[in-house]
């Protein structure tokens, strides 16, 4: 919608809008209604939570979407910051020597799956 004066549905002077936090405390309330709900004991399995029943049928029953679900609520973006960050050269060197000398008393490991030796 592209704001002309005279718009009826435009913010007027005076008009201050919807009121502050008013959209925070609805989503608040939303969630606790949510959680609260999810921590309730379950009707099949009064001894577990109603949320978590309720994963453990959908993951026997509807794995596709369980996997969905739970990816859906997994960051779309992850943040990593360096523990290198801010390091001298020399504190940098240490860790690589230190670490090249982890790997060359270690002994290799056999990958399960495969069979295969893994060589660090």
């Amino acid at each position: 919608m592209v704001f002309k004066p005279g718009n009826p549905y435009g913010f007027k002077p005076g008009n201050p809008g919807r009121p502050h936090n008013a959209r925070n405390k609805l989503t608040l309330r939303v969630f606790e209604d949510v959680l609260k709900h999810w921590q309730d004991p379950s009707e099949h399995d009064p001894k577990m939570p109603r949320g978590i029943n309720a994963l453990e049928r959908m993951y026997k029953h509807k794995p596709v979407e369980y996997v969905r679900a739970v990816l859906s609520i997994l960051p779309k973006e992850l943040q990593v910051e360096s523990i290198t960050q801010g390091m001298s050269p020399q504190e940098l060197e240490t860790i690589i020597v230190k670490i090249r000398e982890y790997l060359a008393t270690t002994p290799p490991e056999k990958d399960e799956e495969s069979d295969q030796v893994v060589v660090h």
